[in-house]
């Protein structure tokens, strides 16, 4: 059982780091539009 349970938490992490990197992704392209608004604001 102790190995089954290893493994599960293995996919776990796994599972965790990969919501990460898609979050950082996303964090990373609101900032990309937001800089982009700012840059039209600053155009008007």
């Amino acid at each position: 059982m102790q190995t089954h349970n290893h493994t599960v938490i293995e996919k776990n992490i796994t599972i965790t780091s990969l919501d990460k990197i898609k979050s950082k992704e996303y964090l990373n392209h609101y900032m990309c539009s937001v800089k982009e608004k700012m840059n039209f604001l600053n155009i008007l």
